[in-house]
């Protein structure tokens, strides 16, 4: 008798690990999950990077990813990475420029796919969602970027122009005619204070219009 109970219970467990689902509502999760993906994963994670990050370039191939158990665990999306990942929200992750998290009732559609086994068949015609565009990122100012140098005796224009590709700013420069070189050792500190120091060791101008700073002659 105590076989037959405790055989019961992991048929009961074992049953309510993946709840079975119609062919229609197969349709319906995988297409959902598929359209979410590729609106919110397919950024990092599409077939078309040549270096997707932590090499994982299928998500919109749900037959792909659902049989890889690093990922996926069918019927148990609680111990499926792939769930964890978007339930804590570290994919997309919340300072992700350009896709914003999935919401509560899009993570939700996620653990219900799972939950159902990870269906990949896809409707002829994929369910239509609504997505809402990601608040602008608010510009940073000059002293909160942070910017590394080490150079020793280079042209000014050259540092400038390394400085703007590791900053993401524009910076405006009007070399003189016997244009100085400049030396800095900079780790890890403000843009502002870097450009503040070139600028007074090249014995130039320095002022900001908005974003863009602009270096130019001193005239005495």
């Amino acid at each position: 008798m105590k076989h037959l109970f405790l055989l019961l219970i992991a048929m009961t467990v074992a049953a309510s690990a993946q709840q079975p689902v119609s062919k229609d509502k197969a349709l319906d999760l995988a297409g959902n999950v598929h359209v979410i993906f590729e609106h919110k994963c397919n950024e990092c994670h599409g077939s078309q990077l040549k270096k997707p990050e932590g090499k994982f370039g299928y998500v919109l191939d749900l037959k792909r990813m659902a049989d890889k158990e690093d990922y996926v665990i069918r019927g148990k999306p609680q111990k499926s990475e792939l769930f964890r990942l978007v339930n804590e929200g570290e994919m997309p992750p919340d300072d992700h420029p350009k896709t914003p998290p999935l919401t509560g009732e899009e993570k939700d559609v996620v653990r219900r796919w799972i939950q159902a086994g990870a269906p990949h068949e896809l409707p002829a015609v994929l369910p239509k969602r609504t997505f809402t565009a990601p608040a602008p990122a608010k510009a940073k100012s000059p002293k909160d970027i942070r910017v590394t140098l080490d150079v020793r005796d280079q042209p000014a224009g050259q540092i400038f122009d390394d400085l703007a590709k590791q900053a993401h700013i524009e910076i405006a420069y009007t070399a003189p005619t016997n244009e100085p070189k400049l030396s800095i050792t900079f780790k890890n500190g403000p843009l502002n204070e870097a450009l503040d120091y070139l600028a007074l060791c090249g014995n130039l101008t320095l002022r900001w219009e908005g974003e863009k700073a602009v270096i130019g002659l001193h005239k005495p």
